[in-house]
């Protein structure tokens, strides 16, 4: 059995990651493809645009055959993090083959060579990479540069697409999996490309740059905007359904006031315990939380080389989860379950052939999770970022009518049939 994997985040699901999945397809004949998407919270250190059951539908719409969630630990970490999280999900379902990933390179290969030396990562190669990174630059910078010094030959691994390639890579690597790679190279719009004009691939930023730009507005001028030409048939369904029913689009920007208020009733203490919060920065935290009138002000204010909009974003987002760095060492345990968010016909005879292959309990409905609140300490963690990530989400629906808490309890996945 040849199974075809995917970890993604379908921000929404558009026409550039249908010509990947595509594209992927043709490299073997695949009796299913499974996908680790992130919840409701993703990488960018935002809320997604549509929530996980939305999305989950859009991706099964679409020809995925099984979509499980990656838990928030994960999906709101580093691109290594978000990477190990996905993989490991998928190979803990005891049927993977296949591994399947954009890159912004003709030449992929590269990236493997590039990946060796990561994931054993000498003694000469950290001395470069801290003398890079005290040089201020971002770590995917000083990274590529280090690597640079030392090989002479290497694509630019600061792009988006190419950073969770390698990602991939090394995890595979470090972790000594049989898998088969497939890099599809990027077609259409750069990762950050905010226009969508005239293109049939733009990208996710993109998309989501207009919904949110042109909110709130009707359904007819949603086509008007020329959406519908950017996305498969069936997530338009989606979305317009999610529209009409105030569930999306979801914005970040809704948070802003709620994070400064957060950020200013916090202490050094708290804040040095956060992920990803080092080198004094919870100090810089306080500081310019003070003065800042507004949150983008106050990323303005913080953002260097080293710290990233985004990673600074990311620091936000587990300030919010309050992830403390002790929760960070159950990263190390591995996913704890198998969470469906959407399933296909096919996918359910796939499932059936997981049940016996995967020693990770399947969450599909309420009962599953009240029993994990009773497992591991590890289990208990994730499942609780989760539920909680879904009660935070579901207070930026645009319908205050939709705003209970408890949803993960209550909502299934969506099955196809």
């Amino acid at each position: 059995m040849n199974i075809l994997g995917i970890i993604a985040e379908y921000n929404p699901f558009h026409n550039g990651h249908l010509y990947h999945l595509l594209q992927s397809r043709q490299h073997c004949s695949f009796d299913g493809v499974i996908c680790v998407m992130s919840g409701n919270f993703v990488q960018r250190g935002e809320p997604a645009i549509f929530d996980k059951w939305a999305r989950a539908e859009m991706a099964i719409s679409q020809g995925v055959d099984i979509v499980f969630e990656l838990p928030v630990p994960y999906a709101t970490h580093s691109a290594y993090w978000f990477a190990r999280g996905g993989i490991e999900t998928l190979f803990n379902t005891g049927l993977l083959t296949h591994l399947s990933f954009g890159v912004e390179t003709s030449t992929p290969e590269k990236l493997h060579d590039t990946a060796q030396v990561l994931a054993k990562e000498s003694k000469e190669f950290q001395r470069v990479l801290r003398f890079f990174l005290k040089k201020g630059l971002s770590f995917p910078r000083a990274r590529h540069e280090a690597l640079l010094n030392l090989t002479q030959d290497v694509e630019d691994i600061s792009l988006p697409n190419n950073i969770l390639a390698l990602s991939y890579l090394q995890v595979i690597c470090e972790l000594d999996l049989q898998l088969k790679t497939i890099a599809v190279q990027r077609k259409g719009s750069s990762y950050h490309d905010v226009s969508c004009q005239l293109n049939n691939y733009p990208s996710a930023t993109a998309i989501r740059d207009m919904l949110i730009k042109y909110y709130p507005y009707d359904i007819n001028i949603y086509d008007d905007l020329g959406l519908s030409l950017l996305l498969p048939e069936e997530v338009n369904t989606v979305i317009k359904r999610e529209i009409l029913n105030c569930r999306g689009p979801v914005s970040g920007k809704t948070m802003d006031d709620f994070l400064l208020l957060l950020l200013r009733r916090s202490n050094t203490v708290q804040l040095r315990n956060i992920v990803d919060v080092a080198e004094g920065l919870e100090n810089r935290i306080l500081r310019k939380a003070i003065s800042a009138n507004d949150l983008q002000a106050f990323l303005a204010e913080l953002k260097t080389k080293r710290y990233t909009y985004s990673r600074l974003k990311r620091i936000l987002i587990h300030i919010l989860f309050d992830y403390t760095k002790d929760k960070e060492s159950y990263l190390f345990d591995g996913p704890q379950y198998l969470r469906v968010l959407g399933i296909s016909k096919n996918g359910r005879k796939i499932m059936r052939k997981i049940v016996s292959t995967t020693d990770l309990p399947i969450i599909t409905k309420t009962a599953h999770i009240k029993h994990l609140l009773k497992s591991s300490e590890a289990a208990r963690m994730f499942i609780d970022m989760d539920l909680l990530a879904t009660d935070l989400y579901t207070l930026l629906y645009p319908g205050k009518t939709n705003r209970c808490g408890g949803q993960d309890y209550y909502k299934g996945p969506f099955i196809k049939e």
